[in-house]
């Protein structure tokens, strides 16, 4: 079905281009004077166990052509020097938490469609258990974001 492997394909990229945010921006934190033992942990948690995974992953996927692969990959590195330099160019909302929680979000949101469509497909019920976790979770992110506005 196109439209679950259209939002398998759209979740998985912009979850690793969150991923690659984040660690941008934990780094950024690590680096900055009197950054605490926690702080440079955090980032290099980050990095062991969801960044380096979440690139293994995109490079092991069999079905994308390995230029698209490399072009995500160049992608979220891309994310992480911008989050991590935060260049007076970019706009300032972009280093909000409410930009991360609203991408967050939206994130959550495609993995929701991507796991409903599934369980239309596979009559299990794992599928519907994680669409709907996904989409509390996405709810829960953009109400805080919105509670805040």
């Amino acid at each position: 079905m196109l439209v679950i492997r259209v939002s398998q394909w759209t979740g998985m990229v912009a979850l690793y281009l969150g991923f690659a945010w984040v660690m941008g921006i934990l780094l950024r934190r690590a680096r900055l004077p009197g950054a605490s033992r926690f702080d440079r942990g955090l980032a290099a948690v980050h990095a062991i166990l969801l960044f380096g995974p979440a690139s293994a992953l995109v490079l092991s996927l069999p079905d994308w052509p390995s230029g698209v692969r490399a072009l995500i990959l160049a992608g979220g590195l891309l994310a992480a020097c911008l989050a991590a330099a935060q260049p007076g160019w970019t706009p300032k909302a972009l280093w909000r938490r409410s930009f991360g929680q609203r991408y967050f979000a939206g994130v959550m949101a495609l993995a929701a469609l991507w796991e409903f469509g599934l369980a239309i497909t596979s009559q299990t019920a794992a599928p519907t258990l994680l669409g709907a976790a996904a989409g509390v979770a996405g709810a829960a992110s953009l109400l805080s974001t919105l509670r805040r506005a």
